[in-house]
């Protein structure tokens, strides 16, 4: 797993794909290694079992979807972003991570800026 230090850089490596269009649901319960050195089980927070929860403890948003089954996650309590790589065979790999601090205005905020840099680059 590859730590990506500024913001600037994350962005440039997540540039390109699209909000997440999938129903990933039927991954809830793999691990995936986060940049916090902790293993988070993902439970997809747009799944049918989450998607009417305000918030959740548990549940993985994620933020961007990219080629070759790549996705940007956030887990609702976790500092880090993660550009995961998920297999056909339901395998997650952290290919990448980047500490944002505030996990909700980061949240919040990710599509919106993710947009904007996409419009001037």
């Amino acid at each position: 797993m590859k730590y990506i230090e500024t913001q600037e850089e994350f962005f440039r490596a997540t540039m390109g794909g699209r909000p997440n269009q999938k129903d990933l649901s039927n991954f809830d319960g793999h691990s995936y290694d986060c940049g916090c050195g902790k293993k988070h089980t993902f439970y997809f927070k747009d799944g049918p079992y989450l998607k009417e929860e305000r918030y959740s403890p548990i549940a993985t948003y994620v933020l961007r979807e990219l080629k070759f089954s790549n996705y940007v996650f956030n887990m609702t309590h976790c500092d880090y972003h993660n550009l995961v790589s998920i297999s056909i065979f339901g395998y997650f790999k952290t290919k990448l991570t980047f500490k944002h601090g505030d996990p909700w205005a980061t949240i919040k905020n990710y599509e919106r800026e993710f947009d904007l840099r996409k419009k001037f680059q």
